[in-house]
């Protein structure tokens, strides 16, 4: 991604409590980022001819790591979703809780599993993870956004 730092600045830059620094491990900062860049009526484009060199620790493309990430950026988009009250939460929570079981379940039934499906049921129990914390342990929540960049709860 390339952007104009004082466009970045202009919009407020990216959100320290998201990302793998943040204390939730919440994974998906610059896809937050992109979405306050289209909102605030900026173009985003693809390029093509672009080429970029990047480094990848064979430990990044397995499995388990995907499963990880996907978890933690369902945190993340849970993160920077718009605050609503509890009732709203807990509908969110019972929507994600069904999505996680109905992917559990694809899991299950599917040969082979679909990196879609895994991705999918992922992001839903990472999304889930959070709303829980936040419905059943609020003060819990509440320290965990507010903890050290580092410190997971």
């Amino acid at each position: 991604m390339g952007v104009l730092r004082e466009t970045a600045l202009k919009i407020g830059g990216f959100r320290t409590d998201l990302g793998w620094g943040s204390p939730m491990k919440a994974a998906g900062e610059e896809t937050e980022f992109f979405g306050r860049l289209r909102d605030r009526g900026y173009r985003i484009r693809y390029v093509p001819d672009a080429v970029l060199l990047h480094h990848v620790e064979p430990s990044k493309v397995t499995v388990e790591y995907w499963c990880t990430f996907f978890a933690s950026n369902g945190r993340c988009l849970e993160i920077a979703a718009p605050q609503r009250n509890i009732f709203f939460s807990a509908l969110r929570a019972i929507k994600y809780a069904a999505k996680f079981l109905r992917y559990s379940l694809r899991l299950l039934l599917e040969r082979p599993a679909t990196m879609e499906t895994l991705k999918k049921q992922a992001r839903a129990r990472g999304r889930l993870q959070l709303l829980g914390l936040k419905l059943f342990r609020p003060a819990r929540y509440r320290a965990a956004l507010n903890a050290p960049p580092g410190n997971r709860p």
